[in-house]
């Protein structure tokens, strides 16, 4: 097994030297914590450690290919057309995001048989030492997701929301509540000088206004559904047939029905080239259309990921990605302010 060392600021990402699909830009999208080149080295050297025990035990196969080690260790297996997910159980969380290998495997058992998402091969993960290990079916990764396709791609998400009776039967589910962990974020920055007082007073007020304007737990207690909570082309593949299915419901959690779609429109609005608009016109042709909850929806979504940026990223990069994220919001009608680095 081969696999490279990506620079230390690319969070010790290992990958295949080979491409296959879309996977590497995958990979890619999803980096960008400030770890050191020393951890990153640390880090490779102990996923590649893990995957050979693994191999030797007999839990993964020995072509397994390291395609990602961001969060969770996932490895490919070409000839058995299997992905492995492999989650340590002695990690502690390091974000304030879901990780847990436990619930996205379960989600997707038991969403699978009625929605279009992914379903493990096995029921339960298997325990292998201190590993999880979350086995799935190979698909196609290098999905287009073109004008044709904006349909299906809303019906994705109409048909995941709609198995929300289904999952809920079977497991606890989250509660999104992006009001709350926005506001414990913010609560950790305040008067912190680690970070521009500035900006978190403009996303403080931002969140402030959004709480009395539409409140997100009323936005979910109107219209309860499954939401993926990170609804994007990199979590979309296609089977043998062509159906489009989600895969990474890491983030699975009970919401407003319109969240991942108006997530995915903000994407699309900072450069994620997907026909997002297209879909949501799909669903305006819908008598459940709610165009307020949609933009409002927008909003709450752009004022995540500025507080995440805020938090998580350096001072030289969240500062122009603020002033993006909000422009974008603004574009769509989700927020109505700037923040004060480019409010004229």
């Amino acid at each position: 097994m081969t696999i490279k060392s990506m620079p230390g600021h690319m969070l010790g990402i290992t990958i295949t030297t080979r491409n296959f699909g879309n996977l590497n830009c995958h990979i890619l999208t999803r980096v960008g914590f400030k770890y050191s080149g020393e951890y990153s080295e640390r880090n490779s050297v102990n996923t590649q450690r893990s995957v050979e025990r693994l191999v030797r035990n007999g839990d993964i196969p020995d072509d397994a290919e390291v395609v990602s080690e961001n969060n969770k260790i996932v490895v490919i297996s070409r000839r058995e057309r299997i992905v492995s997910r492999i989650g340590n159980l002695a990690n502690a969380k390091l974000r304030d995001d879901p990780h847990d290998l436990n619930y996205s495997h379960r989600v997707a058992w038991l969403a699978g048989d009625s929605a279009p998402v992914v379903k493990p091969l096995q029921e339960m993960p298997v325990v292998s030492g201190d590993h999880l290990i979350s086995n799935y079916p190979l698909l196609d990764s290098d999905v287009r997701l073109d004008e044709s396709r904006a349909g299906d791609v809303f019906a994705m998400a109409r048909d995941l929301g709609l198995a929300l009776p289904v999952v809920e039967a079977g497991m606890k589910l989250r509660q999104l509540d992006v009001a709350t962990y926005v506001q414990e974020r913010l609560d950790h920055m305040v008067d912190n000088p680690d970070y521009d007082q500035s900006l978190v007073e403009y996303v403080n007020r931002e969140i402030q206004r959004m709480k009395k304007e539409a409140p997100f737990l009323q936005l979910t207690e109107d219209d309860r559904a499954l939401v993926h909570g990170d609804f994007k082309a990199d979590n979309v593949v296609a089977d043998d047939n062509g159906n489009l299915k989600a895969i990474d419901v890491d983030a699975a959690a009970v919401g407003p029905r319109l969240y991942d779609l108006a997530s995915w429109r903000l994407r699309s609005e900072m450069g994620d080239d997907a026909p997002v608009e297209e879909m949501a016109n799909v669903g305006r042709r819908t008598e459940s259309w709610r165009e307020d909850s949609f933009r409002s929806l927008i909003g709450w979504k752009a004022i995540s990921s500025m507080s995440f940026t805020l938090r998580y990223e350096p001072p030289e990069v969240n500062k122009e990605k603020i002033a993006h994220i909000a422009q974008s919001a603004t574009n769509l009608g989700g927020i109505d302010s700037k923040p004060p680095t480019t409010a004229s």
